[in-house]
């Protein structure tokens, strides 16, 4: 009976020893999950894969129907912040050569290199040959991917081609789709028969998102259903002469639990899934400026979103944009961003053994000549990526059914124009 009554006394001690253990380490994790704030040690976290990133620098300038032109036709308010924002990248990029830059399509550059000055012309000549300043797209601009037809389409490659060539002697390799609601496979063959050869996406609609976050596939290869999944050798070597693969990337930056992407293309939503600690780098708010002291904790912070973004890509390489609707239309704010960022890239790259990453500014085609070297490792998709799908289970899609008038004029106006 002593026996078995100490028996249950061990028994009962060891119940309460456990159960005080249990709430010290549950209190320990909880104070660590406390003071965390984004400081996770990044080298226990996640994989240790040695991460490239590449922060690309850019301003999402659209045509704006609602701005009116004035008489001549050349001129209007978003034309003159895109010239401002011109000028003060050529300038912002001499400054340092490891400072990139890209800028997408042609309307607002040949406006700018009409009236710039020639020397000033001149720089932005040598910047693009010198690869800190990449043309993309290279349309004159930025066209519908839904309802527009294949002679528009084309008049505007080949205008913006035409003058990026006469003007710059340079023609545009990169892709840059950030804002687009949905793409279509025609557009993608014709941008590749225009030159481009590799693709940044940034919208896609959410049951694909989903699928790709399930597959790890926002690198792949886009291909034309004209090809079969299984091609015979003939068949392979037809794909290779006549080059219809697209390399693409595309960014993503939504929590795992919303497989769905939102304004992808600004530096809030972009450098990781945390945007309220994505909005403490955007340095175009002066107040958001690093003192010597935090630097490390920033790092780290900064460090930590770029390893959770990597996660969801099967390569090592991940494309970070920097910038957002009319990013850099202020020179002394757009220094402030560049000169942030150096700092933070100096404490990085200077602990590559413990942040295990280097980080750069660059280019799209900077981006897809490391990512090349994976090219035989990715997925391939084919077909298109309609009809997209907001958040808010909102269909774009109304555009196939509404204002036939206006799609008339349309079609009348380009009979007369693009003979």
């Amino acid at each position: 009976y002593q026996r078995r009554v100490r028996g249950l006394i061990n028994v009962k001690a060891m119940r309460v020893v456990l159960f005080w253990l249990f709430v010290l380490f549950l209190s320990i994790a909880l104070v660590s999950s406390a003071n965390n704030d984004g400081n996770e040690d990044v080298d226990k976290n996640y994989d240790l894969r040695l991460l490239n990133v590449f922060v690309v620098p850019h301003s999402h300038i659209e045509l704006d129907s609602k701005t009116a032109l004035d008489q001549r036709g050349t001129s209007s308010e978003v034309e003159e912040r895109a010239k401002k924002i011109i000028t003060n990248i050529v300038n912002l990029l001499q400054k340092n050569h490891e400072r990139r830059f890209i800028w997408s399509d042609a309307l607002y550059l040949s406006a700018w290199a009409e009236e710039a000055d020639e020397k000033l012309v001149e720089l932005a000549r040598t910047l693009i040959q010198k690869g800190q300043l990449e043309i993309v797209n290279g349309g004159w601009l930025v066209n519908d991917h839904a309802i527009a037809n294949f002679p528009s389409i084309i008049a505007s490659f080949t205008e913006g081609h035409k003058f990026l060539n006469e003007t710059f002697q340079v023609t545009p390799e990169s892709g840059w789709w950030i804002d687009n609601f949905g793409s279509s496979e025609a557009m993608g063959r014709i941008v590749r028969e225009c030159g481009i050869k590799n693709l940044v996406m940034g919208r896609l609609k959410s049951n694909l998102a989903a699928e790709f976050t399930k597959k790890l596939m926002f690198d792949f290869i886009w291909r034309r259903n004209a090809h079969p999944q299984n091609e015979t050798t003939e068949e392979k070597e037809e794909r290779k002469r006549y080059a219809d693969d697209i390399q693409t990337h595309v960014i993503y930056s939504a929590a795992p639990a919303l497989p769905h992407l939102p304004d992808v293309y600004d530096t809030i939503s972009s450098c990781g899934p945390d945007s309220e600690i994505c909005k403490q780098f955007d340095f175009e708010d002066l107040s958001n400026s690093i003192k010597d002291a935090s630097i490390s904790e920033k790092a780290r912070k900064l460090a930590n979103q770029y390893r959770i973004k990597a996660s969801f890509y099967q390569t090592p390489n991940i494309l970070v944009p920097l910038g957002g609707d009319f990013a850099f239309e202020h020179f002394d704010r757009g220094e402030n961003q560049f000169q942030q960022y150096e700092k933070l890239f100096q404490e990085i790259n200077n602990r590559t053994d413990y942040y295990r990453m280097k980080v750069r500014f660059a280019t799209i085609k900077e981006f897809f000549t490391e990512q090349s070297k994976y090219e035989q490792s990715l997925k391939v998709y084919q077909g298109d990526f309609f009809n997209y799908d907001h958040p808010d289970n909102e269909w774009w899609t109304g555009y196939y059914n509404n204002r036939p008038r206006l799609k008339r004029w349309l079609r009348e106006l380009e009979t007369r124009t693009l003979r």
